[in-house]
Order: C-alpha cells, then sequence, then structure tokens
C-alpha cells in the first residue's frame, strides 16, 4: 500500500493540471475533425439521396439542407484551424484555459444546432416531397 504525503498530492495535481492544459487545443481540433466528417457526410448522404430521385428539382427548399450542413462544415473546420495566441510571463494559463475551454463549448453548440437543422430540413425535404 501506497502512503500519500501532502506533497505527492499536490505534485500529481499540478502535473495533472499541467497535462489538462496542454491537452485542451488538442480536444478542439479532434471534435473537428470528427464535426468536419460528420458534416461532409451528410451532405454526401443527402446529395445520393436526392440523386435517387428522378423527380428531384433544386429549389430553395430542397437546397436549404446544404445551407445548415455547410454552416457546420465551417463550424468543424474552425475547430481544427489553429489560433495564435500571444504567451508571455505575464499569462495566466488558467484564463486562457478557460478562455479555449468556452470557445470549444460554444462552437460545439453552434454545430449541433446547424447539423441538427440539416438534418430536420433534409427530412422535411425527403419525407414531404414537393
Amino acid at each position: 500500500m501506497m502512503n500519500l504525503r501532502g506533497e505527492d498530492t499536490a505534485d500529481a495535481l499540478r502535473e495533472w493540471i499541467k497535462t489538462d492544459i496542454a491537452e485542451m487545443t488538442k480536444t478542439g481540433y479532434d471534435m473537428g475533425k470528427f464535426f468536419f466528417t460528420a458534416a461532409s457526410g451528410s451532405i454526401a448522404i443527402l446529395a445520393s439521396l436526392q440523386k435517387l430521385d428522378s423527380a428531384f428539382q433544386p429549389t430553395a427548399r430542397t437546397l436549404s439542407p446544404y445551407a445548415f450542413f455547410t454552416i457546420a462544415l465551417f463550424l468543424g473546420l474552425n475547430l481544427v484551424l489553429p489560433r495564435n495566441r500571444l504567451l508571455s510571463g505575464d499569462t495566466d494559463l488558467h484564463t486562457l484555459y478557460a478562455t479555449e475551454f468556452k470557445f470549444i463549448i460554444r462552437r460545439i453548440y453552434f454545430w449541433c444546432a446547424a447539423w441538427f437543422a440539416g438534418v430536420l430540413t433534409s427530412l422535411w425535404v425527403i419525407l414531404k416531397p414537393a
């Protein structure tokens, strides 16, 4: 059995915090890759389904899902692209971490809203032909 002293726990906590801060941008990158793939796959599936329909006519109604999926695609791309940050000795890493975390969460919410809007309008177009 290992007896931990207060110093050991504090060191482990410091290392965990350093790792968590260092991995934050990786989290956004991984989420962005997934979101980009899901949005582009949704566009491909919708295009395939519409191509199978011989009565398909490109109208604002039938093309509206593409707009939502394209917005979702660019939001995913926005998470993947690196952001430049100026770090100095005065930089508060906790504030930077919180700002990055809020940025990622906000993009996730926007992506989900755009993607779900694309799915709902796709169902409207596919299940209720003009």
